[in-house]
């Protein structure tokens, strides 16, 4: 019966390990491109288009590191979710565009709806 415990009591323990490591991992992940993201929006407040297509590129790339970390922590439907709208992005670093900021403020959300669907809640697992 002990023995039965301490083995339960263990895979309890590797379970709420994992499940944390996995939310803190999608958590960095997300303030990596969110940081980028802010860099854009304040590149595109002040017109700067270069900065903006180069900023751009930058996320596209750490996109693509970022998505091979979450590959296993997310479903990939949430991943190609997130890749289309972050390559929309690019194409509004060559000439002004209003739509910049609502692609940014898109791309932000999906994330944050990543992050909060990983979560483990009762209304995530249930």
């Amino acid at each position: 019966m002990i023995k039965r415990l301490v083995a339960a009591l263990t895979v309890f323990a590797v379970i709420i390990t994992f499940s944390s490591v996995s939310v803190s991992s999608i958590r960095t992940e997300k303030e990596r491109l969110t940081a980028l993201l802010d860099q854009i929006a304040h590149a595109g407040e002040g017109e700067d288009m270069q900065s903006v297509y180069r900023l751009a590129e930058q996320l596209e790339a750490q996109w693509t590191e970022s998505r091979k970390k979450l590959s296993c922590l997310v479903r990939e439907e949430k991943l190609n979710e997130l890749s289309e709208v972050i390559a929309k992005i690019q194409p509004y670093g060559e000439e002004a565009n209003d739509e910049l900021e609502a692609e940014i403020n898109n791309v932000r959300y999906q994330l944050e709806q990543m992050y909060l669907a990983e979560i483990p809640s009762a209304e995530n697992i249930f």
